[in-house]
């Protein structure tokens, strides 16, 4: 740009092309259900929450079943994976988030989503999920680092606040409840705090704890469970997610 005697910067580039981008909303908001459809499913396969018939397995007759068709219950759990997501981008995007902000909560609620699924059926929260979390985040702080450069430190500090500040508490209430919340949930909330920040993700521990805390006493009254019975946290942490981003804002 000759006139303000500068380079065009990368912000600048997105700001003369959000006016396209907000025409093609609808189109971003179908990647998204889609993208994030298929990393659920993926990881609910990866995890044996979708399974398949193996090739070794024989029909009613006797002979070898090679066939690996979509089950029922397989069926069922993709169309209600791929709801949700529809109707989360269909709230969150009516906020008209910005663009950097859209990346960072599409990862996370990807990220929470596969292990809620995954902590329900086997009371565990993969590392690999962490893992794309701590990664995904931290690319994408890069990036806003270099669109802000006026804001560098009250940015990274913010990511940083929210990653430590999530895992030290987390890790006490682990503690306190001996390890009734399990170090996955631990890794899991640090990880929503360094793409949220401590503000939502204290506000979706909240619910989270509530939600947990009302099934729970519901399982004790209608005699379902016992005082020891161990429930996975992780859906209730994304049920939590799911209200605070898509509804509250």
């Amino acid at each position: 740009c000759k006139e303000c005697g500068r380079l065009l910067g990368l912000s600048d580039f997105i700001s003369a092309l959000l006016p396209i981008i907000r025409g093609f909303a609808m189109w971003l908001q179908i990647v998204l259900d889609l993208l994030s459809t298929l990393f659920v499913l993926f990881f609910f396969w990866k995890y044996q929450v979708i399974t398949f018939p193996d090739k070794g397995e024989t029909t009613e007759s006797g002979e070898p079943d090679k066939s690996r068709k979509i089950t029922k219950k397989n069926g069922i759990i993709a169309v209600v994976v791929l709801i949700l997501s529809c109707l989360f981008y269909g709230f969150f995007m009516k906020q008209e988030p910005e663009w950097i902000t859209l990346l960072r909560f599409a990862l996370m609620y990807a990220i929470t989503f596969a292990a809620a699924g995954i902590d329900h059926m086997s009371q565990k929260i993969p590392n690999s999920l962490i893992g794309i979390g701590l990664i995904g985040g931290t690319a994408v702080l890069i990036i806003q680092l270099f669109e802000n450069p006026g804001n560098r430190p009250e940015i990274a500090l913010g990511s940083l606040a929210g990653l430590i500040g999530s895992l030290i508490f987390m890790w006490i209430l682990a503690l306190l409840t001996k390890h009734g919340i399990g170090y996955g949930d631990v890794k899991l909330f640090a990880v929503i705090g360094y793409l949220a920040g401590l503000r939502y993700a204290y506000g979706i521990l909240f619910y989270a704890a509530l939600f947990a805390a009302g099934y729970g006493g519901a399982l004790l009254l209608l005699k379902k469970a016992k005082k020891q019975h161990k429930m996975a946290f992780a859906p209730f942490i994304f049920a939590g997610m799911y209200l605070v981003c898509a509804f509250a804002g």
